[in-house]
C-alpha cells in the first residue's frame, strides 16, 4: 500500500508539472508547490513565475495561488518567531491584502476546495471581518469539514468576536453533540459563559473540561485552558 502511495504522488506531481506547459516549467511548479520549504522567497517567486503563464490550466492557478498564500503565510510565521525571540520590536501583524488575494483568487478556480476556505476564514478572522470567517466555516460545514467540531469551535470564536454569544453557544452546544467525551465543547461553553459575565456556570464548564480524556494536543491545550480558567476563577 505504502509503495501504491509513493508511486500516485509521483505520478500526481509529474502530470501537475506536465499540465504547466513549456514557460511554467518542472522546477517552478515543484518550488511553488512545496508547502514544507522554510524558502518562502523561493516559493513566492515560483509561483509568480507560474502565474505570469497565460496559459495555465485552472487547476494549477488555483494551486498556485495557494503556494503565494503559503509563502506569504510563512514570512508572517518568520516576523512572529522574530517577535517571540526578541529579535524584532513586538507590533501587531496581521494577515496581509496579498494573503487574502491569493486566496481568493484560489477559490475563485476551485470555490470547493475545503483547506482553501479553512486557511481564508482564519485570514479574514485575522482582519477583523469576522462575518466573512463565519460565512467561510458555514460553507466548508456545508461541503463536509472532515473535523466538524472543530470547524464550530472556530465558528463560535468568530460569533463570540462580534458579539453574537446566542450563536457562538450553539455551536458550542453542537460540539458537545458531536464529541462529548472530550473538553473541547465544555470549554467552548466556559468561554461564552464567562464572556456573558456568568462565571459560576463558566466554572462548571471548565471542571467538567477537566473531567475530559483529551486524545490529542489539541484537546491537551484545552484542559490546559480550562485549568487555567478555574485557577484564576477561584480566586
Amino acid at each position: 500500500m505504502k509503495h501504491l502511495v509513493v508511486v500516485g504522488c509521483i505520478l500526481g506531481t509529474a502530470i501537475g508539472a506536465a499540465e504547466v506547459g513549456a514557460q511554467g516549467g518542472m522546477f517552478e511548479y515543484q518550488v511553488c508547490m512545496n508547502d514544507k520549504s522554510l524558502d518562502w522567497n523561493a516559493q513566492l517567486f515560483a509561483c509568480a513565475r507560474l502565474l505570469g503563464d497565460a496559459s495555465l490550466p485552472v487547476d494549477v492557478k488555483a494551486k498556485a495561488h495557494w503556494g503565494s498564500y503559503f509563502a506569504l503565510w510563512k514570512k508572517r510565521m518568520e516576523q512572529v518567531t522574530q517577535q517571540l525571540q526578541g529579535r524584532a520590536p513586538h507590533s501587531p501583524i496581521r494577515p496581509t491584502d496579498q494573503e487574502l488575494e491569493h486566496l481568493n483568487s484560489a477559490i475563485r478556480f476551485d470555490p470547493n476546495n475545503i483547506r482553501y476556505l479553512v486557511a481564508r476564514a482564519g485570514v479574514l478572522d485575522g482582519r477583523g471581518d469576522y462575518n466573512g470567517a463565519i460565512r467561510d466555516h458555514s460553507e466548508v460545514l456545508r461541503l463536509g469539514s472532515r473535523s466538524p467540531a472543530a470547524t464550530l469551535s472556530l465558528r463560535a470564536g468568530a460569533y463570540l468576536k462580534k458579539g453574537d454569544t446566542s450563536r457562538a453557544m450553539s455551536d458550542c452546544d453542537e460540539m458537545l453533540r458531536l464529541q462529548p467525551e472530550t473538553p473541547d465543547p465544555y470549554t467552548c461553553r466556559g468561554i461564552v459563559l464567562e464572556h456573558t459575565g456568568k462565571r459560576d456556570e463558566a466554572l462548571k464548564e471548565y471542571r467538567k473540561a477537566l473531567d475530559q480524556k483529551p486524545t490529542d494536543n489539541y484537546g491537551r491545550n484545552r484542559i490546559d485552558y480550562a485549568r487555567g480558567r478555574v485557577d484564576q476563577l477561584t480566586k
